[in-house]
């Protein structure tokens, strides 16, 4: 029988179109089995209960060196915000117990009496520090291995909201981030409220931070919710910014009116709380007149209306009158309690 031959051209070029299709595909397999080892390296690191935020940003930022980032499950985002919320472990404690280890590890020199510095702790810290393209979070652990505090977690959350939207994007694969545009990317108004908290929660914040974000979070068009207007208001309470505070206060005022947004028992608490603190009494009357109406609608209305009465919500009606001598008041305050079947605690 005789055999079919292929011109010599034709026969290399056939040959080459099927070496690259393999190599490509060999590529891919590759590609895809160091992502999943990646992203399971990094949920194994969410999911531990002594994985330090050290190693999680370490972890966090090799993806993001190799751009993969995009291939981050939505939920695993999630993890990751709330990783910002940590409590920072005390720097004074962290701080001896890492040189009194490292006293004990680093060997000393017969001759001199002087301890050697041995390069590989400064080459970690080196590793270890967060590398990103805007800048955010570069002195997350500084030259001195500095530990994890409240504004590197600002920090960190603010970039990692950028990387979502830059994940968003169109512009996504040209600015190293690999993947196509796709809506499980978009940031909720979760992700806003975690970073409206840890902005909070960084004692040097300022209230421009948080008119900012909140600015972002309405140029992007992420609704509001009853949590993010806590968020805020109890934000600007513990900055002190009180003129942001009662413009809050007339916004969820009026969504509340128009049935967007129900305030609720945290609200009309962070109010009172916050006029208290300011020392704004015809505020905190007022507020307390108001919440006192909302929770005897609830009650009369089946919880169709009005603000579910909660313990912590009298507790703070009762303080507010028990810090000014107002016995009457006061005791009014604990009868209203009574008939709405709360305790104190």
């Amino acid at each position: 029988m005789g055999c079919h031959r292929y011109p010599p051209a034709t026969y290399r070029q056939a040959l080459t179109l099927h070496t690259s299709a393999i190599m490509r595909t060999t590529q891919q397999e590759l590609r895809d089995a160091e992502i999943t080892q990646a992203i399971t390296q990094l949920s194994a690191l969410l999911g531990s209960s002594t994985a330090s935020a050290v190693e999680i940003w370490a972890r966090y930022d090799h993806l993001k060196i190799r751009r993969i980032v995009t291939f981050i499950p939505f939920e695993m985002w999630a993890d990751l915000f709330k990783t910002c919320q940590q409590t920072p472990p005390d720097s004074k404690h962290t701080l001896r117990s890492s040189s009194e280890r490292s006293k004990a590890r680093l060997p000393r020199d017969s001759a001199s009496k002087r301890r050697i510095k041995r390069p590989e702790a400064e080459s970690m810290f080196r590793l270890l520090r967060p590398t990103t393209d805007s800048g955010l979070g570069s002195e997350a652990l500084g030259s001195v291995g500095q530990p994890w505090s409240r504004t590197m977690a600002k920090r960190r959350a603010l970039m990692l909201l950028g990387d979502m939207w830059r994940c968003f994007s169109p512009e996504s694969a040209q600015g190293g981030f690999g993947g196509d545009k796709s809506t499980v990317w978009r940031p909720s108004t979760f992700h806003y409220n975690v970073v409206f908290d840890v902005i909070c929660r960084d004692p040097s914040s300022s209230v421009d931070e948080l008119l900012w974000l909140h600015r972002d979070m309405r140029q992007h068009s992420v609704q509001e919710d009853a949590v993010t207007f806590n968020t805020l208001l109890n934000g600007c309470r513990r900055l002190g910014a009180w003129g942001f505070f009662r413009e809050i206060e007339e916004q969820i005022g009026r969504r509340d009116e128009w049935g967007i947004t129900r305030m609720d028992a945290t609200t009309w608490g962070t109010l009172i709380q916050g006029y208290r603190q300011c020392q704004d009494w015809e505020s905190v009357d007022r507020c307390v007149a108001q919440a006192t109406k909302a929770c005897r609608l609830w009650s009369q209305a089946g919880a169709a209306r009005g603000v579910k009465p909660t313990t912590e919500l009298w507790s703070i009606i009762v303080n507010a009158y028990a810090s000014r001598d107002m016995v009457p008041q006061m005791l009014a305050s604990r009868n209203v309690m009574s008939g709405l079947g709360l305790t104190m605690n």
